[in-house]
């Protein structure tokens, strides 16, 4: 994707689909996130320590 479409998709929203799996279960959580073009290798996400997994 191009550094162009990823701040497009990045810039509009402000929250992001997490998806993990451990032992093949699956843990989806909604987060927070910041993203700065000026440091487009770094995302940074929020989350609540004992937030469920949807």
């Amino acid at each position: 994707m191009a550094l162009t479409a990823l701040a497009q998709v990045l810039g509009g929203a402000n929250k992001v689909a997490y998806a993990t799996s451990i032992d093949n279960v699956p843990n989806l959580r909604i987060v927070n996130f910041v993203w700065d073009a000026t440091t487009p290798a770094i995302l940074y996400f929020a989350s609540v320590r004992d937030s469920q997994g949807v």
